[in-house]
């Protein structure tokens, strides 16, 4: 069952700020940072939000996106982007120069190698922001609480990259399909770009 969290922009604002120390736009400026100087189409996967969606239209950048939450997807429309609401690992990905996937890789960590099949048929640059310190991983009640709170609705087993497990993930992915990947910074979310 999908968490609060999830049931609509409003909420997902509020609690996200809350858990991010009222500095949640600057995880989407980071990513921003990262996009490639003659960027004009980017597809954002789990986008949630439609801080970059703005970004990109203020910049004559094509902007598209796909979720699984209809709520998320139902805002988007309204405020006149192109959403998709359908489940990424069956969903039809778009040609972009940019895939960003912003703190929901680890829904998928079963299925990443598949996922990173589909994304690289259809672009040259991936931005991934994944949360690497988080009370989920914690043990006890904080853990247990935090897990039950961050539920979209899809099979999620409350499983959180750790930085290690992170890097494992993508080093394993990168060298077998040479592809080149690189940290760009490792606080709370890693921010991480990866090119052909």
């Amino acid at each position: 069952m999908r968490s609060l969290i999830y049931s609509n922009i409003n909420v997902y604002r509020v609690l996200m700020n809350l858990l991010y120390g009222f500095k949640y736009t600057q995880r989407f400026e980071s990513i921003i940072s990262l996009l490639p100087t003659k960027t004009e189409a980017v597809c954002e996967l789990c986008f949630g939000d439609i801080y970059i969606a703005t970004h990109c239209r203020n910049n004559n950048i094509k902007w598209s996106g796909i979720d699984i939450n209809p709520q998320f997807c139902q805002f988007a429309s309204k405020s006149g982007f192109d959403a998709l609401c359908d489940n990424i690992i069956t969903a039809n990905f778009p040609v972009a120069d940019v895939y960003i996937m912003s703190g929901s890789l680890y829904h998928f960590y079963k299925k990443s190698s598949i996922l990173f099949d589909k994304i690289f048929k259809h672009c040259n640059h991936m931005i991934i922001s994944e949360p690497v310190i988080n009370w989920s991983s914690e043990k006890g009640m904080v853990g247990s609480l935090a897990r039950l709170f961050s539920n979209p609705g899809i099979d999620y087993d409350g499983f959180r990259f750790s930085m290690e497990s992170l890097n494992d993930c993508l080093e394993l992915y990168c060298h077998k399909n040479s592809l080149n990947y690189q940290v760009e910074s490792a606080g709370r979310d890693a921010l991480i770009l990866i090119s052909k």
